[in-house]
């Protein structure tokens, strides 16, 4: 965990993910999908994005689930 335990569920680290990536996501459509725009973006960052959102995607899953 890159989060000290002492910090608050609230506290913008632990956020910097949802900040980084909110207008990532297509907000037109009811279904998931990136937004156009996004093809622009270098293939590092493209990487970054893939990886953040397929462990936050699984880590929601989770803790909805179990």
């Amino acid at each position: 965990m890159a989060v000290p335990p002492s910090i608050t569920g609230w506290f913008l680290a632990i956020r910097w993910a949802e900040l980084r990536y909110l207008n990532a996501a297509d907000h037109s459509l009811t279904e998931l999908r990136l937004d156009r725009a996004i093809a622009d973006l270098e293939t590092h960052y493209l990487a970054s994005l893939s990886d953040d959102w397929g462990v936050g995607i699984a880590l929601e899953w989770i803790t909805s689930n179990l």
